[in-house]
C-alpha cells in the first residue's frame, strides 16, 4: 500500500476541495480496498468519515459506500465530493444564480449570528445570505433551517458542492485568526471583527467554484466510473452507528490520533455558516473521539484496552509534569473508552471474516512514547482480531514539530503512521 499522507501529486484531486487535516490520499484508499479482496457487491464503511476520501473512492470503484461523522460540516463535504462530473457544464451559471438570489435578500442577521464571532453585523448578514440562497435555489424546503440542526439527507451533492464553495470563500477571509497550528482558529475580539462588503463576497465566490470546478473539467467517464454506487453519508457517532448487524464487509477509516486536535474548533467558521450555536459547539465537543475537553461522566478502565494502553496511563499518572495525574491521565483514560467503544461497534456491524484498514499514528507524552498502533491491536485481538498486515510509513512533519515546549522532554518529534489490517473472526 503507498502512504496514507497526501501529495501534491493530488493537485487534481477532489480531496483539495477542502483543506482537512486528518485527510489521508486517494492512492492509499485505492490500495486499500483492492489488497483485501472485496466482492463486486460489498458494502464498505468509514466511521470517521471526515473529508470523504474513503466513501468517494469505495463508491467510484463500485461498492455500496456508507460514511458517518460526528461533525455535520464533514458530512457536507463528503457529499460533495460525489457530485456527478457531468455538473461541469453548468456550475459557474450556478454560482452566478446564487449571487443574484443572494443579493435580493435581506440582510437581517442578529448579533447572535455564530459568523460574528470574527465578522462584523452587515459583513455576517452578506454571509448568511449565500446559506440562504443555496437553499431557496437547491433544496426542496418551504422555509430556511439551519442546516445544523437539519436532516443532510435533503442535501443533494450539487448543494453540497456551494456549501463548501461558501466555506472555502469565507475561511478566506479569517487570515487574522489563524494561528500556526493549522486545526486551531481563534475567535474576534468586539475590536477585531471583520468587514467584507458584498462584491469582495461574491468574487470570492465564483473565484472557489471556479476553482473546484477546474477539477471536475479534468474528470473523465474513466474516472468517474459508470458502476457507482449511492452512497450513504450521515451524522452519527462511531460508538453508536445506525447500522444493522453484521452487515459492512470492510472498514477503511483513521480515527483521531492521541495527539488532542480539537476537530470542532478546526471548523468553527464551517460551523458557523450551518448555524451551529455556541452552546451546540460545545457540546459536538464533548462527543469527538479524542476531543481535548473532559467528560462529564466516570469512566472505568477495562482490562479489554490491553496491557500496552495501561502501562501509558501509569506512567502518564506518574510522571512528575503539571496536570500528569489529572487532566492529562483522565485525557488518555477517556481516548482510550472513547475508542473501544468505538472498534466494539465495528466489531457489531463486521460479517463474520470481516476486515479493517485502520491507519494511526504514534504520538509522545512528554517524552514518552504512545504506540497508538499496538493498542489499537491489542483492543482488536481482546475482540477476537487478527492482524493481517501492518505497513509502517515515516511521518515528517507534523504537529509535535510545531511545540518547541515538547522539546524540553525530547529531541525527536518525527512519529511513524502505520496501516493496520485487522480480520474479524470467522
Amino acid at each position: 500500500m503507498r502512504n496514507p499522507k497526501r501529495r501534491a501529486t493530488e493537485k487534481g484531486s477532489r480531496s483539495n476541495w477542502y483543506s482537512y487535516y486528518a485527510g489521508y490520499s486517494d492512492h492509499f484508499v485505492r490500495d486499500a480496498l483492492s489488497s483485501i479482496g472485496l466482492h463486486p457487491e460489498a458494502q464498505v464503511l468509514d466511521p470517521w468519515n471526515g473529508s470523504g476520501t474513503s466513501t468517494q473512492l469505495a463508491s467510484e470503484l463500485g461498492y455500496h459506500a456508507t460514511g458517518f461523522d460526528l461533525n455535520p460540516v464533514m458530512v457536507v463535504v463528503a457529499k460533495a465530493r460525489l457530485l456527478d462530473y457531468r455538473a461541469h457544464g453548468s456550475l459557474r451559471k450556478l454560482a452566478r444564480a446564487i449571487i443574484n438570489q443572494a443579493s435580493r435578500l435581506p440582510l437581517d442577521s442578529t448579533a447572535t449570528d455564530p459568523l460574528t464571532r470574527w465578522f462584523d453585523l452587515t459583513s455576517a448578514s452578506v454571509i448568511r445570505t449565500f446559506d440562504h440562497a443555496i437553499q431557496e435555489l437547491l433544496l426542496d424546503r418551504d422555509e430556511y433551517q439551519r442546516l445544523y440542526c437539519s436532516p443532510l439527507s435533503e442535501v443533494s451533492s450539487l448543494a453540497a458542492f456551494f456549501y463548501v464553495a461558501l466555506f472555502r470563500s469565507t475561511r478566506g477571509f479569517l487570515g487574522p485568526f489563524l494561528t500556526s497550528n493549522p486545526t486551531w482558529i481563534k475567535d474576534g475580539g468586539p475590536e477585531d471583527k471583520l468587514s467584507v462588503d458584498r462584491t469582495t463576497v461574491n468574487n470570492a465566490f465564483l473565484s472557489n467554484v471556479a476553482e473546484m470546478d477546474s477539477i471536475i473539467s479534468g474528470s473523465t467517464c474513466a474516472t468517474e466510473s459508470h458502476t457507482r454506487r449511492h452512497c450513504r453519508l450521515e451524522v452519527a457517532s462511531a460508538d453508536s452507528m445506525p447500522l444493522p448487524d453484521a452487515g459492512i464487509d470492510a472498514v477503511v477509516t483513521s480515527p483521531p490520533y492521541l495527539t488532542r486536535i480539537d476537530y470542532v474548533v478546526a471548523t468553527r467558521p464551517e460551523l458557523a455558516i450551518l448555524g451551529c450555536s455556541r452552546a451546540e459547539d460545545d457540546l459536538m465537543r464533548d462527543r469527538m473521539t479524542g476531543t481535548p475537553t473532559m467528560a462529564r461522566r466516570e469512566i472505568k478502565l477495562s482490562p479489554h484496552w490491553g496491557a500496552t494502553s495501561h502501562n501509558v496511563l501509569k506512567e502518564v499518572e506518574t510522571h512528575r509534569s503539571r496536570a500528569s495525574s489529572t487532566y492529562y491521565f483522565n485525557y488518555f483514560v477517556q481516548y482510550f473508552d472513547s475508542m473501544f467503544r468505538s472498534l466494539q461497534e465495528v466489531d457489531r456491524i463486521l460479517v463474520p471474516g470481516g476486515k479493517s484498514v485502520i491507519v494511526v499514528q504514534d504520538s509522545y507524552y512528554k517524552e514518552l512514547h504512545i504506540n497508538l498502533p499496538r493498542i489499537v491491536v491489542e483492543m482488536g485481538e481482546s475482540m477476537g482480531w487478527s492482524v493481517a498486515t501492518q505497513t509502517n510509513f515515516k511521518v515528517g512533519a507534523n504537529l509535535a514539530a510545531i511545540h518547541p515546549r515538547g522539546r524540553e522532554y525530547r529531541k525527536v518529534t518525527k512519529a511513524v503512521e502505520c496501516a493496520l489490517v485487522l480480520n474479524k473472526q470467522g
